[in-house]
């Protein structure tokens, strides 16, 4: 089995939606470890609630292709919320491990993995040595 990392994001009714995502990966792979929660602010837009984010490492069978089309899925299921501006849930693929296949559609880590707040600290909570 494959070992991905991946970063869920709300800013509305944020620990629900969360909660039901991982309650979701869990019907089609193994959610083997959870970072602990943590505020972030909006990078692309400062009228935005902030935003709780968590890093959830993940084992499976599938592909990175299957996984990306999984995760849109499960962000398609939340409830839209009643501000444009509100996010039930995002989920980025942000990190594997090495032994995974290298995909140039959707290469990782991901791009600014290594500044990106709402990456940063929940992925240290969940891999500090890495």
């Amino acid at each position: 089995m494959n070992v991905y990392y991946l970063i869920l994001g709300s800013n509305w009714d944020a620990r629900e939606h969360l909660n039901q995502a991982v309650r979701k990966l869990l019907e089609w792979c193994e959610v083997s470890r959870l970072s602990n929660a943590f505020h972030s602010h909006s990078e692309s837009n400062t009228n935005q609630a902030d935003f709780l984010n968590l890093a959830v490492e993940i084992k499976t069978k599938f592909t990175l292709k299957e996984i990306k089309k999984r995760c849109r899925a499960i962000e398609g299921q939340m409830e839209v919320g009643p501000l444009q501006l509100d996010v039930a849930l995002d989920i980025d693929i942000v990190y594997a491990d090495p032994n995974v296949e290298k995909s140039v559609e959707y290469p990782l880590p991901a791009k600014k993995i290594d500044t990106t707040l709402h990456y940063i600290f929940p992925l240290a909570d969940l891999i500090p040595d890495s």
